[in-house]
């Protein structure tokens, strides 16, 4: 899997205010997506407020929700850099990419499919999560939440 993330609409905060937003908000993507990280992955920095996590074995299901953790553990480190600017609800961008072993696929399908996946997550209006070759969790009607599993599976009391 292939995690390609990016912080939207970079350009358009000032620079020159005085928390330096986007340095600061960057600072706040890698160390999110470093604390997330294994031995095993690799991160790269593609550029200013772009970066690129490689997760090996990781498959969809697990990427889509430590793509969820990275988005949280960001809100958290930019409330702690900057208080006023946590509650503007700051967000990052995640593009999520899975090839299967053996498929044939490519590093740079797997990097063409992430890069596609953040354009369409810097698209969207909420969530800013995309996985590519997938529906975002608003498109999908038949998605099953937690809580009706549990009462399908055990009932109405537990």
């Amino acid at each position: 899997s292939l995690i390609c993330a990016a912080l939207p609409q970079l350009d358009a905060m000032p620079a020159a205010h005085e928390y330096n937003m986007p340095a600061l908000m960057d600072a706040a993507l890698a160390d999110s997506l470093r604390q997330h990280s294994e031995a095993c992955d690799s991160l790269s920095h593609v550029a200013g407020g772009r970066y690129s996590l490689l997760l090996p074995g990781v498959n969809p299901l697990r990427a889509r929700l430590l793509a969820d953790q990275i988005q949280k553990t960001f809100v958290r480190q930019v409330g702690l850099r900057n208080t006023a600017l946590a509650n503007n609800g700051p967000v990052c961008a995640l593009g999520i990419a899975c090839i299967n072993p053996g498929t044939g696929a490519t590093a740079q399908t797997l990097l063409t499919q992430a890069e596609d996946a953040l354009k369409n997550a810097l698209s969207q209006q909420s969530g800013h999560i995309c996985l590519a070759g997938g529906a975002s969790l608003e498109e999908r009607a038949s998605l099953v939440h937690s809580s009706e599993k549990r009462f399908l599976f055990f009932g109405r009391n537990n």
